[in-house]
């Protein structure tokens, strides 16, 4: 069995696209009544009714919607506890807020739906038919929770028109798209690809050497290179604050492959990477729970020492040395560099403070030996 029909057993891929027909010929009251609500479901009980009943001997653990209006309706539920989110790829939500809007969304007609946080205006006539079949499919595979996708059909075939041209570059590794993603945003903004590529080198080697101190994840690590790749795009808007544009360029950069924490995390990481300490007033960093928050500061306590290791933007630092001495009060880091490097040494003493705060440490820094080839025999 491939990985991919092992993935099918194991969920339920649900596309919204009947949500129109069914509002033509089914819906013919504004706002819908009993009697439309009704035929409705009959009608997509008889569609999935025997599907579920087929694929009940998986047991499925996964509802994944694709679609505009599936991704409206996560978008809508999500908006029941805070701000609507720029992107809802990969965002889950539960079935009881669905249910919720499901039920506004029965009792209001057209011209106040389309007024509702979250939902696009021209789905307004639609989106209640659409509610429907997602409920009706929830109660029928058993499942509590949606997780939309906002790649739909269009993009899975020409994702899988690629895996069969060059399955090298792409293949199933969501890894893949995410570097994808990120470089063509990088691209897109003009950055300077060789200073991004340098600090997410030095980021990820500060970042394994210090593993004792943060106790950050695998998953933290990519997200922390991806930043660095990003930290610097502000500047396609303006030199000035071009943290700020960073963070929002990253926002709605249309990022694939990322959730919207994620999307958050690496928003938090532009915004933060040059000074001041993450704070609640910045809404990624509002959005996320604390463990979120604590793993944001001290990803950019580490981006920070990075970014100040290539202030050049000559990539004169070769490696970097990191020790952590008498049980983590003390952190040595030595600079291995090509050059000249007091730039660098200068750039990363100037933003040690937050990364001393946060892992309650002194951070010395130094060049490192010069390597001597030991004279032939």
């Amino acid at each position: 069995m491939s990985r991919r029909t092992a993935l099918l057993l194991t969920g339920v891929v649900l596309g919204c696209a009947i949500d129109v027909l069914f509002t033509a010929e089914l819906v013919h009251h504004d706002p819908l009544e009993p009697e439309d609500v009704r035929r409705l479901r009959r009608r997509v009980g008889a569609v999935l009714a025997p599907v579920a009943s087929e694929v009940a001997k998986y047991r499925p653990q996964m509802l994944v919607g694709t679609s505009g209006t599936l991704c409206d309706l996560a978008r809508m539920a999500a908006a029941r506890s805070g701000a609507v989110p720029e992107s809802v790829n990969q965002l889950s939500v539960a079935k009881q807020d669905l249910a919720a809007v499901h039920a506004r969304l029965l009792a209001l007609p057209a011209a106040a739906r389309s007024r509702l946080a979250g939902l696009e205006a021209k789905r307004a006539d639609i989106v209640p038919a659409g509610s429907v079949v997602l409920m009706v499919a929830m109660d029928l595979f058993g499942l509590d929770a949606l997780t939309v996708g906002e790649w739909a059909l269009r993009e899975g075939i020409v994702i899988d028109a690629i895996g069969h041209h060059d399955p090298a570059d792409w293949g199933e590794d969501p890894r893949v798209i995410r570097r994808s993603s990120v470089a063509g945003l990088a691209r897109r903004c003009g950055a300077d690809e060789g200073h991004g590529r340098q600090v997410a080198r030095l980021a990820g080697e500060i970042f394994d050497a210090t593993i004792t101190l943060h106790h950050l994840g695998r998953d933290d690590r990519e997200l922390l290179e991806h930043a660095a790749v990003l930290h610097d795009i502000g500047e396609h808007v303006s030199v000035d604050s071009h943290h700020k544009h960073t963070a929002y360029l990253i926002q709605h950069g249309r990022l694939r492959g990322f959730s919207p924490d994620d999307v958050n995390i690496l928003a938090c990481l532009g915004r933060f990477h040059r000074r001041g300490d993450p704070k609640t007033s910045f809404e990624p960093y509002a959005a996320l729970d604390e463990p979120a928050r604590q793993r944001v500061t001290e990803m950019s306590a580490i981006l920070r020492l990075a970014d100040g290791l290539d202030r050049s933007h000559s990539g004169t630092v070769r490696s970097v040395d990191v020790s952590v001495e008498r049980r983590g009060e003390v952190v040595h880091l030595a600079v291995e560099s090509t050059g000249d490097a007091e730039l660098e040494l200068w750039g990363v003493r100037r933003k040690r403070d937050l990364f001393e705060r946060v892992f309650d440490c002194r951070l010395e820094v130094s060049l490192a030996e010069p390597q001597v080839e030991a004279a032939p025999a």
